[in-house]
């Protein structure tokens, strides 16, 4: 607050104020004008106010007016009131700050402690349950993988099952077509028919063999 202007603000702001009893107004650049505002404040209190307003352009009569309603402090009332509070003060011996400083160096020992297990038994709850995590991940990972592995084996399985069935099938083919080709070149004097006979039936041996590759192969893995 500086000048008479926020002086009278002041005053006027505290007409209804009951429990306001020290104001320090020092070095604020006040005179008469916003003293007199002060005055009328005193004047209407039932509470006395004590002002510390020295330092301002009040003159002596306006500062006795104020006086008369408040308690008035100069600069050195306030020195002499700090200086008697300073005194009140209990001193501490050097053996009684030694031993303060060190329950204090204690305390915060205790709060730094108390901080980092904290955060290691927060790192740790953190780190083992994401181990944990994991570990399920991988372990249904390699459940799977392993379902696949059996189905892939039981695909091979039958995969090898059916390729002997075919060799199988085509160690008979070979056979009914060499004893009919014997049987005809045998029997048939007709050397045209053979020939024909032979190659109908060597086209529906490869269609045969063809057949049978193609649906085995739709088993692979």
């Amino acid at each position: 607050m500086r000048s008479d202007d926020g002086a009278i603000a002041l005053a006027n702001s505290l007409i209804n104020n009951t429990s306001l009893v020290t104001l320090d107004l020092r070095w604020n650049q006040i005179s008469d004008n916003g003293a007199t505002a002060f005055i009328e404040l005193i004047s209407s209190r039932k509470v006395k106010l004590s002002l510390q307003i020295t330092g301002n352009n009040i003159s002596a009569d306006t500062m006795s007016a104020l006086s008369e309603g408040s308690h008035v402090r100069t600069d050195d009332a306030v020195r002499r009131d700090e200086g008697q509070q300073q005194q009140q003060q209990p001193q501490v011996s050097p053996v009684e700050n030694a031993a303060l400083q060190k329950e204090l160096a204690n305390l915060r020992n205790q709060v730094l402690t108390h901080s980092l297990t904290y955060s290691l038994t927060h790192s740790l709850t953190y780190s083992h349950t994401y181990s944990l995590t994991h570990s399920n991940q991988l372990s249904l990972m390699q459940d799977a993988t392993a379902d696949l592995q059996r189905q892939c084996d039981g695909s091979t399985v039958r995969i090898v099952d059916l390729e002997s069935q075919i060799g199988r099938e085509e160690y008979r083919t070979k056979q009914v077509l060499t004893h009919l080709l014997t049987h005809l070149l045998t029997h048939s004097p007709n050397h045209l028919l053979t020939h024909l006979l032979t190659h109908l039936l060597t086209h529906l041996l490869t269609h045969l063999l063809t057949h049978l590759l193609t649906h085995s192969s739709l088993l692979g893995c």
